[in-house]
């Protein structure tokens, strides 16, 4: 995850000589190259379905789908549950008409069927090559532990994917006990909070961090670093955008892709759904900065 500058232009995907009208208009959070736009691309080669896609940041997007400035946008991808709660409590946002998405886990999609989840995430915990002696199994309260002092490093709660942790805490623990253990992971930073993953890892081999929080995409058959416990739910979520142009062909698309894309879930059992990261999210903003977590 890292900060990107908003795209001021539409970039043609595909098109497909059977596809008539109108091409579909996709705000998705990120940037080319990644398994976004790969699954974008292989629904394009299946449905034969014209996008033209802006790539940018994902609170910048949701912003303007809001606003509704600039060019109305079909569908909105976020790469955080908090920005498409955020789009739908603002109303801008239609239902999701599919079949696909009732089939969905219900910790990662809304229940009022405005957004639904195409990846899911949890937050690991990473470990330096220079950790002293062996490496210990912690979860979140162990990341207070004054045997982490001046070794722990986490990126900026500026970003929504990391005020999202902080918003599970306060919906599993209540705000007061959250902030406590906020304030003791303060404590133990090494150095930071760092503005990008990137600059999170850079720090970890130069700045003396010997143990990381990071989030993490869950795939089907892929490896990930040990999760932190208890394994708290975030998602890159899809959304159908109210004042929609092309909303038709915009509800096929989402219908297509929920159909079509297997969301793996970390242990979503029993967990609290992504919503809650959106409903508190002006809570966890609030805490960060009482405890020091900026």
């Amino acid at each position: 995850m890292k900060r990107l500058l908003l795209l001021t232009t539409l970039a043609l995907v595909a098109c497909s000589e059977q596809q008539s009208g109108p091409p579909v208009v996709v705000f998705a959070a990120g940037e080319p190259g990644g398994w976004l736009e790969a699954l974008l691309d292989r629904c394009v080669e299946h449905s034969g379905t014209q996008l033209d896609v802006r790539w940018g940041d994902s609170t910048e997007l949701t912003n303007e789908v809001i606003s509704k400035s600039g060019t109305a946008a079909d569908i909105l991808i976020t790469d955080n549950a908090a920005d498409i709660w955020r789009a739908a409590d603002e109303g801008a946002l239609r239902p999701i008409a599919s079949p696909a998405f009732d089939r969905q886990n219900s910790a990662v999609k809304d229940d009022e069927r405005y957004w639904a989840a195409l990846a899911s995430y949890s937050w690991a915990l990473l470990y330096s090559d220079s950790a002293p002696g062996e490496r210990q199994s912690l979860d979140l309260d162990g990341l207070a532990t004054p045997l982490l002092e001046d070794r722990l490093c986490m990126v900026s709660s500026s970003y929504p994917e990391y005020r999202a942790l902080l918003a599970h805490l306060i919906a599993e623990r209540g705000s007061l006990a959250a902030e406590r253990l906020v304030r003791l992971w303060t404590h133990n930073f090494a150095s930071g909070p760092h503005d990008s993953e990137t600059a999170l890892y850079d720090a970890m081999s130069n700045a003396g961090c010997h143990y990381g929080v990071v989030r993490v995409r869950a795939a089907a058959h892929g490896a990930h670093p040990p999760l932190l416990e208890p394994r708290y739910i975030d998602v890159a979520a899809i959304g159908v955008g109210r004042h929609a142009q092309n909303a038709e062909a915009a509800q096929d698309l989402v219908d297509w892709l929920l159909e079509n894309n297997e969301v793996p879930v970390f242990d979503a059992a029993g967990h609290q759904s992504a919503s809650v990261t959106g409903r508190l999210a002006e809570e966890a903003r609030l805490l960060a900065e009482r405890a020091g977590y900026r």
